[in-house]
C-alpha cells in the first residue's frame, strides 16, 4: 500500500516587529529639527541635539532586546557589532569628530538596523541579513574618521570638512607674520573705538557732516581683505591702528595691525589655545586701550596689560593658576573694563575671586566679588541720577555695583530670566535700561530712580519679541533694532512691541550709524547689510561680501571705516572717503 507523500518541513523565522523603532527615529529626527530652528532658544536647542541621540539609543536598545522579535542571537549581533565597530573608529576618527560619533552615529545605527531588518524581513535565514547589516554598519561608522568638524553655527548645523582638507590655521601657518611697520613711531591721539562695542559699549557711531549712505547707487570700496587667525573678539581702533584677539596653533595672539594697510604692527604670543566643539578655536574677548595700554583678557584667563606702541608687557596674571578661575564652556568671553584706575573681569575663582579689579599700573588686586557660575557678558558702565555704576549679570539677576568697590547700589530681578549673562544691558534715557534676560529669551525695560536716598527699580514690560543671544541691540529714536535668535527685529523701546520682523542674517551683529538713522548688519555668513533704522519698514539699501564664513565678531567704525573680521577673514571697507584713505586705497590696489 502507498503512504501519501509526506511535505518537506519548512522553517519560517519571525517577522521582525518594526513599528516601535519606527516611532523611536521619528522621535530622534523630530529632536534634531528642534535642535536646529533658531528660533528656539539655545539652551533648550542644544539639549535636543545633545540628549535627544542618548534617549533615542536608550530606547533603541529596549526595542532590540524586548520588542523586536527577532532571535536572541541576532539581537546580540546589532547590540554589539555597533558597540565594537564605534570602539575601533573612536581610536583613528579626528579628535574634532568625537562629539559627532555620538549625536549622529546613534542615530545613523538605529536607521541602518531598522532600513536592514525590513529589507530582509522575508529572509528564509537571519544570517541571510545579520552579514548585510553589519557590514551596513561598518560602512556608516566608517565614514567619521574620513571628516572634520570645524564647529557648528548659529543654527546648530554642523560644519564638516574632509579630514585631510587644508585647514585655515594650518594655511596661515605657512604665510609670513612678520611685523611690517615700526612700532615705534606712533603714539596714540584718536580713540575712536577703544574697547568692546565702541567708547560708551553701545555699538552706535557719529559721522557728523556725513550725508546718508546708498550703497545700492554707491556701494563702499573694500580697502583691504587679509587673513587672520581664529577667534570671535572684534577690532578696536586707535590713532590708525587695530588691536584683537586671534589664535595662532599652540599660541593666543594679542595682535596690532596698521587700519590703513592691514600690516601685522606687532603681536604678543601666549602659550595657551582654547577650543570646543561648537565655536572652535579661539578668544573671544575684545581687548580694551586706555592711556597707552592695551588690557586683553585670553579664552583660558590670561590677563595681559601691554604697551600699546610695542606690545611689550607691563604686568599679566593667569588666574587659572592664581585663583583658580573655571573656564567656561565657551571661554572667557568678558572685555576688560577700564573705569577709575582699575581693569575689571569675571574669573569666577575660588573664594572671593569672582569679579576682580586689578590696578590699570602695578597689576595688583584692588578688590574683590564672589561671583559663580558661566558667563560671557562684559560689565557695562552707566550713569543713572549722576552716579557712575557698573551693571553685570548672573543667571536671575542684574547688579549695580559701585565700580571703585563692588558693592551692590540696586538689583533687579525678573522671573522670566533663565540661564547665564551672554549680552549688555543698554541705557536709553536718563533712568531707563533694556536688559537681556539670558540666552536667548527675551528683554525686559526697566526705570530706575533714586528717591529721598532710596533706590527704586520698577519693570516697565517684558518682551519676547527681541530675543538677542550673543548678539548685541542698538537703540535709535524710540526703538530697538537686533536679532530676535537668527532675524532682524525692531520693537518699539516704549512698548515692547514688534515693529517689523525680517530679514534672515543668521546670528550676526548690529551697529548704528546714528547720524544717518542706519544700520550695518554683518551677517553669520559674512555678508555686510545696510539697513534703514526706520520703525515703519525694513529696508535694505544695499549689500555686499567682505568676508566669507562663520561670523560672529562684532563689526566696528572708526575713521570713515568699516572694520569686520570673522575666524578667518578680516577687511576693511572705505564708508566716508578722504583725501589720505583714497590715496593709501589706490597704493594698496
Amino acid at each position: 500500500m502507498n503512504q501519501p507523500d509526506t511535505p518537506a518541513m519548512s522553517i519560517t523565522i519571525r517577522q521582525p516587529r518594526l513599528w516601535p523603532i519606527s516611532i523611536i527615529i521619528v522621535l530622534v529626527i523630530a529632536a534634531f529639527i528642534v535642535s536646529v530652528t533658531p528660533s528656539i532658544q539655545n539652551g533648550l536647542r542644544f539639549q535636543f541635539m545633545f540628549l535627544g541621540p542618548i534617549a533615542g539609543g536608550a530606547f533603541f536598545v529596549l526595542w532590540l532586546m524586548l520588542g523586536s522579535r527577532i532571535a536572541w542571537w541576532e539581537r546580540f549581533v546589532y547590540l554589539l557589532a555597533p558597540v565594537l565597530i564605534a570602539g575601533g573608529v573612536l581610536s583613528i576618527v579626528h579628535a574634532s569628530a568625537k562629539f559627532a560619533m555620538m549625536t549622529y552615529g546613534i542615530p545613523l545605527t538605529m536607521m541602518t538596523v531598522a532600513i536592514g531588518l525590513h529589507l530582509g524581513r522575508n529572509a528564509s535565514k537571519p544570517r541571510n541579513r545579520v552579514l548585510p547589516i553589519t557590514a551596513a554598519l561598518l560602512g556608516v561608522w566608517l565614514l567619521f574618521p574620513t571628516v572634520r568638524l570645524d564647529g557648528y553655527d548659529g543654527a546648530y548645523l554642523p560644519e564638516f570638512t574632509w579630514r585631510w582638507s587644508t585647514t585655515h590655521e594650518q594655511a596661515l601657518a605657512k604665510m609670513d607674520s612678520s611685523v611690517n611697520t615700526t612700532p615705534s613711531a606712533w603714539t596714540a591721539a584718536a580713540e575712536e573705538w577703544p574697547q568692546f562695542r565702541g567708547s560708551q559699549q553701545n555699538s552706535r557711531v557719529s559721522l557728523a557732516d556725513t550725508p546718508a549712505f546708498d550703497w545700492n547707487a554707491s556701494p563702499p570700496r573694500v580697502n583691504w581683505n587679509m587673513p587672520i587667525g581664529p577667534g570671535w573678539s572684534s577690532f578696536i581702533h586707535v590713532s590708525g591702528r587695530l588691536f584683537t584677539q586671534e589664535q595662532r596653533g599652540d599660541d593666543e595672539w594679542v595682535s596690532c595691525y596698521d587700519a590703513a594697510t592691514g600690516d601685522l604692527v606687532w603681536k604678543h604670543a601666549d602659550a595657551s589655545r582654547f577650543t570646543e566643539v561648537v565655536s572652535g578655536a579661539g578668544p573671544g574677548a575684545t581687548p580694551t586701550y586706555h592711556n597707552g595700554r592695551i588690557y586683553s583678557y585670553g579664552a583660558r584667563a590670561i590677563l595681559n596689560c601691554l604697551d600699546a606702541a610695542t606690545g611689550a608687557v607691563v604686568w599679566t596674571h593667569d588666574l587659572v593658576d592664581e585663583v583658580e578661575a573655571s573656564i567656561p564652556m565657551w571661554g572667557f568671553s568678558g572685555s576688560p573694563v577700564v573705569t577709575n584706575g582699575v581693569v575689571i573681569v569675571y574669573a569666577d575663582g575660588r573664594d572671593k575671586n569672582g569679579l576682580m579689579a586689578f590696578d590699570v599700573d602695578s597689576g595688583e588686586v584692588v578688590w574683590t566679588r564672589a561671583w559663580k557660575g558661566w558667563n560671557y557678558s562684559t560689565p557695562q558702565l552707566v550713569n543713572i541720577e549722576g552716579e557712575a555704576l557698573m551693571l553685570f549679570g548672573d543667571k536671575s539677576t542684574l547688579h549695580a555695583m559701585n565700580p571703585s568697590t563692588a558693592e551692590t547700589v540696586w538689583e533687579y530681578t525678573s522671573e522670566e530670566w533663565n540661564g547665564f549673562a551672554m549680552c549688555q544691558p543698554q541705557q536709553i534715557g536718563a533712568n531707563s535700561l533694556i536688559v537681556p534676560l539670558g540666552d536667548g529669551i527675551g528683554v525686559a525695560r526697566i526705570e530706575v530712580r533714586k528717591a529721598s536716598g532710596e533706590w527704586q527699580v520698577t519693570e516697565a514690560w517684558f518682551s519676547r519679541r527681541l530675543k538677542p543671544s550673543f548678539n548685541d541691540f542698538v537703540y535709535h529714536e524710540g526703538h530697538l533694532y537686533g536679532f530676535d535668535q537668527s532675524i532682524f527685529t525692531s520693537i518699539n523701546a516704549e512698548t515692547g512691541e514688534r515693529n517689523w520682523k525680517r530679514g534672515r542674517y543668521g546670528f550676526g551683529q548690529v551697529i548704528l550709524l546714528e547720524d544717518q538713522a542706519q544700520l550695518v548688519v554683518l551677517a553669520e555668513s559674512g555678508e555686510t547689510i545696510l539697513l534703514a533704522a526706520d520703525p515703519s519698514v525694513h529696508m535694505e539699501l544695499g549689500r555686499l561680501q567682505p568676508i566669507t564664513g562663520k561670523t560672529w565678531n562684532h563689526p566696528i567704525v572708526a575713521d570713515g571705516q568699516l572694520f569686520v573680521r570673522n575666524a578667518e577673514q578680516a577687511a576693511c571697507l572705505t564708508l566716508v572717503m578722504s583725501e589720505q584713505t583714497d590715496t593709501v586705497a589706490d597704493s594698496i590696489q
